[in-house]
């Protein structure tokens, strides 16, 4: 059975987790970190979204990702995902 449906976000904001099987890594080498925010990049142009905040640790993976806004509260500074440049 599974869980039940989750109520929709009032703010448009998500708090999104990846997590490896086992608590096994998700990430090897710096490089598997730069496609992850590759491939985070083509997802915010595709479904216009942005991140907010993120944290990438060996095991997990977890971020806040929200509509793309015109203009930020003071409250909330935004970075935009790793590259390959960065």
């Amino acid at each position: 059975m599974g869980r039940p449906h989750r109520r929709g976000s009032e703010t448009g904001i998500h708090h999104v987790m990846n997590r490896g099987v086992d608590h096994q890594p998700i990430f090897y080498a710096d490089a598997d970190r730069l496609e992850l925010g590759r491939r985070l990049a083509a997802v915010h142009e595709r479904f216009e979204v942005t991140t907010l905040a993120y944290c990438l640790m060996p095991t997990i993976s977890t971020s806040c990702c929200g509509p793309r806004l015109a203009s930020c509260p003071r409250r909330c500074t935004t970075s935009p995902a790793p590259t390959a440049d960065a």
